[in-house]
Formats: structure tokens, C-alpha cells, sequence
């Protein structure tokens, strides 16, 4: 059954790609009054208004768009789907891109009220692991870095400074890949 369900999700991610491109607009500061200049078209379209002279909105479609009203459940739900792929043998990875104060750390880490897809995957990718122990062992290997202004961090080092970490040039050598 699991070698089944393992050939299905494989087709599936094969048939969808196995890389999705999420947006989500940033919810605003607390007391912001300032119209937002993007609009959510549809589930996979953003749209920039044109100007006040009326030009034609600039749009740019995606594989799903989030409101700046979306929770943090509704956006890890869309990549919960990870969580079972991992421990099917699938490498993953979710990262945010985006410039500083758009909305990263809330939509990855979020407060402790609103936990963001990070922690939702973790506890995810655990019960999961949990919920298949009868049948399967499971080894998780967990890395959490940033890259800023072309620094690559290991942010679960307990180090502080942080770690800082090197991509090596060469693809045979060990590294962060």
C-alpha cells in the first residue's frame, strides 16, 4: 500500500512540476490606513493598478496567491503536502524570498499566537512520522539557514554569532546543497 500510494504521489508531482511559486501580500502594520496598490485577481493571479492616468494594471500569475487576510493555517495548508512527500523519500525545501520587511519571517516563523509554515511543518512532519511508526522507522534531518546580502546563515547554530555557512563551487564536494 505505501509502495502504491508512493507511485501515485510521484506521478502527481510529476504531472503538477516539483516546484510551486506561492505569493502571499503582507499583512499591514497594525493602524495602517495606506491603500495597497496590489490586488488579489484570482487564486493564482496579482495584479499591480495602473495609475492615476489610467493605465493597464501590470499582472503577474502564480501556481496560488494569498491575500494580506490570509491566516497562517490557510497558507500552510497549501504546503502541508510536504510534510508526507519527506517522508515518502521526497527532498524538500520552502523558502521565502522577498526584500527586507515584506513579510518573510511572519509567513515562515510567524508569532507565537500564529505559528508560520516552519513550525507547522515541523509538528506535521512529526505526527506523521508518529502516526507511521508501527510500520517505518524514520531518520529527520532538519536545516534551517538564511541567505542575506549573500551570506549564507545557519540559524539553528548555537553559536552566536551565527554560523556562517560556504557553498562550495565544486557539485562532488560536501556542502549545503
Amino acid at each position: 500500500a505505501a509502495a502504491e500510494r508512493r507511485a501515485v504521489l510521484q506521478q502527481l508531482r510529476r504531472l503538477q512540476g516539483n516546484v510551486k511559486v506561492i505569493c502571499r501580500l503582507r499583512p499591514p502594520p497594525a493602524g495602517a490606513g495606506t491603500p495597497v496598490a496590489l490586488s488579489v485577481e484570482s487564486e493564482g493571479v496579482l495584479a499591480l493598478r495602473g495609475s492615476a492616468t489610467g493605465a493597464a494594471p501590470h499582472v503577474w500569475e502564480f501556481d496560488r496567491v494569498f491575500s494580506s487576510s490570509a491566516s497562517q493555517a490557510s497558507v500552510f495548508e497549501e504546503v502541508r503536502p510536504m510534510a508526507a512527500a519527506v517522508l515518502d523519500g521526497v527532498a524538500a525545501c520552502v523558502f521565502a524570498y522577498g526584500a527586507t520587511g515584506s513579510g518573510k519571517t511572519h509567513t515562515m516563523q510567524g508569532p507565537v499566537s500564529a505559528r508560520g509554515c516552519n513550525y507547522r511543518l515541523l509538528t506535521e512532519l512529526m505526527r506523521l512520522a508518529t502516526e507511521r511508526e508501527v510500520s517505518h522507522a524514520h531518520a529527520v534531518r532538519v536545516s534551517l539557514v538564511e541567505v542575506y546580502n549573500d551570506t549564507l546563515v545557519d540559524l539553528l547554530a548555537d553559536e552566536t554569532p551565527k554560523r556562517r555557512l560556504s557553498l562550495p563551487d565544486d557539485t562532488e564536494a560536501a556542502g549545503v546543497w
